[in-house]
């Protein structure tokens, strides 16, 4: 997170507050039948689940689940083999010349993913949902220590 600060402003609290908690993106193996894929991907920031939710709030109970599952790999996903996930050019053209307008990332990546079976899908929501239980347990952990800590320190008298 720091990257969206000035260089004065790295140290701030929040700088700090924003990168507290912070899993840095991982890389997934995904088994595959020639052997597996390397899929890099992040957790989503608060700003982005709700990006999600607001994309599947019209939808019925079946369909927001499957919907929402695309929405948060399209985020969450940053690369598979190190390349991107891109729809095919000829495809964006034409949408580009109906609308006027560039396909987005998240667009693009939802097109792919729709496309995908659900297993391919259900694998890589395993992944992000490693992540989550991950940064739980991280959270969890820095807790217990404190915990720790203050448990093992006299309280001050004034």
């Amino acid at each position: 997170m720091r990257y969206v600060f000035l260089e004065g402003e790295q140290d701030s609290i929040a700088a700090r507050l924003m990168e507290l908690y912070t899993l840095p993106a991982q890389i997934f193996k995904i088994p595959v039948p020639e052997g597996h894929i390397n899929v890099k991907m992040r957790l989503l920031s608060d700003q982005e689940n709700l990006d999600v939710a607001k994309s599947a709030d019209s939808s019925g109970p079946l369909s927001r689940i499957i919907i929402q599952r695309k929405q948060i790999l399209a985020r969450a996903i940053q690369g598979i083999e190190d390349g991107f996930i891109e729809m095919p050019a000829n495809l964006k053209q034409d949408i580009r010349d109906r609308t006027g307008r560039e396909v987005t990332d998240i667009e693009e990546k939802v097109w792919v993913l729709e496309r995908c079976q659900p297993a391919i899908l259900q694998a890589l929501m395993e992944c992000y949902e490693e992540m989550i239980n991950d940064q739980a347990s991280q959270v969890a952990e820095l807790k217990k220590k404190f915990e720790e800590s203050q448990a093992a320190t006299p309280p001050e008298t004034t």
